[in-house]
């Protein structure tokens, strides 16, 4: 059946061939190496857990990441009952379409594709800076950062049309050596506290308040992104109903583990009255964890660091990639866009026309960056960055509604897992979005009146409305298609002309 889905074998099953990703490829532990990989724990320890502590003056940073991340397992709760019901390689997509409706599935669709792009063309951004700083003094060059951004991007294209439990074994390595970094660091922290004591002012319930509680909030909510993702490789997963809700709840868990330790630890080496002014512009700003290391365990380690952190955003960058091609794939496949994107590589299964799309929107973007001059890490990665996971809180929210609208429509067996939950993390995560778009200047790092508060959210809501009404049209022009919303693997079709052709490329025979 696998090969006859895949039409490996002649230009003629091309033809009439079913769009379908490789089944029964990924275990736990893979999917959560991908799913986790898009959070880039060194990322968001080395650069949002300081800015956290500098932007907001408030100390209870570690106290948000685990509020956080308690609500987000409420949030999987219902999402893992719905990933039972609903296999689909757009899965917010397929669930918002089931729960709410199809017309509010491709809105969706549309603003999750342009969230997740978002994220992936920001990783660039970061990536070429990085690699900026820590490679040119190494080669003896003096390399623009767009130069090594472009590396990074091809790298991802790469890897982005292979197996993708190699993608998943690259994705392991990075993170491991990674969070064994932060483990590392982390013990060295509390192990040499400022002042010779261990602080535990940052854990008290009592750090969290004052007018900064809900910046820190919000700004804690940007680490776990990603996690969601696990839901994505339904369709290639062993055991789906087993594999991925343990992959989801086990990404949120080790990353309220790793985020709160960490900025627990920070707060300790570096003394609960002083990490807020060194987190800032005035002390050590983004280079405040590497600089502790490198006084605790020596500049090596520092520089071990470094190099990790420009692994860290490429794994972030791989992971979304992967991610956002398969939602171009699953809408492809369904004909809510071209129908050449549901094509698959026949060697690997890889999303074909998905991921060289996602490739070359990067080069397209990385290019108009270095044309007009842009900062990579305040423009590209920041602001695109604070934009995308703004999408995906929204998306979240909404994805929550329509899970629990299903099942009460149905029988919802456990009211709980199905009804409950999902109402009650639809309710927080909406008040956790309303207070994003309030506090949306700061988290981009502009002025209260600047354009871009309003800009780049903007743009989400404007592409939501373009697929809010390719639904309409499709609910007036093409009943087949529309009917088909949501339905994932269980749609098969025959492709375009262009379809076809790609897929007899792609063939054995063509080898």
């Amino acid at each position: 059946m696998e090969d006859d889905a895949m039409t490996r074998s002649s230009p003629a099953r091309a033809k009439n061939m079913t769009f379908a990703l490789a089944a029964g490829k990924l275990g736990t532990l893979r999917i959560l190496q991908i799913a986790a990989s898009a959070a880039a724990f060194l990322v968001v320890v080395g650069g949002i857990i300081p800015s956290g502590y500098a932007n907001t003056g408030v100390l209870g940073i570690p106290i948000a990441f685990v509020l956080v991340g308690m609500v987000l397992l409420v949030f999987c709760v219902g999402y893992n009952a719905m990933s039972r019901q609903i296999t689909n390689a757009g899965a917010l997509y397929a669930f918002i379409s089931a729960g709410l409706g199809p017309k509010a599935g491709v809105a969706a669709a549309y603003v999750a594709w342009l969230a997740y792009n978002f994220f992936q063309v920001s990783a660039y951004g970061l990536a070429g800076a990085v690699a900026q700083s820590l490679l040119n003094p190494l080669l003896g060059v003096n390399w623009a950062w767009w130069a090594y951004a472009a590396g990074c991007c091809g790298l991802v294209a790469v890897l982005g049309l292979l197996k993708i439990e190699m993608n998943a074994s690259v994705l392991g390595v990075l993170m491991l050596a990674e969070v064994t970094l932060i483990i590392v660091f982390a013990v060295a922290g509390l192990t040499h506290p400022a002042g010779g004591v261990i602080s535990l002012t940052t854990l008290s319930p009592h750090a969290l308040h004052g007018g900064g509680i809900w910046p820190a909030l919000i700004i804690a909510i940007t680490g776990y992104t990603g996690f969601e993702g696990a839901a994505y490789y339904a369709e290639e997963a062993r055991d789906r109903e087993r594999t991925v809700p343990a992959a989801t709840y086990l990404c949120v868990v080790v990353s309220m583990a790793v985020y709160a330790v960490s900025a627990w630890a920070l707060s300790v080496a570096a003394g609960p009255d002083q990490i807020v002014r060194r987190s800032g512009a005035d002390g050590d700003g983004s280079e405040l964890v590497f600089n502790l290391a490198g006084t605790i365990l020596g500049p090596a380690f520092a520089s071990v660091g470094h190099v990790l952190l420009l692994t860290s955003v490429f794994a972030a960058a791989l992971s979304f990639h992967n991610s956002v091609a398969r939602y171009a794939f699953a809408l492809g496949r369904e004909g809510v866009v071209p129908r050449w994107f549901g094509t698959v590589t026949a060697r690997s299964c890889a999303p074909l026309w998905g991921s060289l799309t996602q490739s070359m929107i990067g080069a397209v973007v990385i290019a108009g960056f270095a044309i007009g001059g842009g900062d990579p890490v305040n423009d590209l990665f920041y602001k695109l960055g604070t934009t995308g996971g703004f999408g995906v809180l929204a998306l979240l929210a909404l994805t929550s509604a329509a899970i629990a609208a299903y099942f009460l429509k149905r029988d919802a067996g456990n009211w709980w897992r199905g009804v409950i939950a999902p109402a009650v993390s639809a309710v927080l995560l909406t008040i956790a979005g309303a207070g994003a778009l309030w506090y949306f200047p700061m988290l981009l790092g502009v002025e209260p009146n600047s354009p871009w508060r309003w800009i780049l959210p903007g743009l989400l809501l404007f592409v939501g409305l373009v697929g809010l009404v390719r639904a309409v049209v499709l609910s007036k022009t093409n009943t087949d298609v529309y009917a088909r919303i949501g339905r994932g693997s269980a749609t098969s079709s025959t492709p375009s002309p262009i379809g076809a052709l790609l897929a007899r490329v792609d063939s054995e025979d063509f080898r």
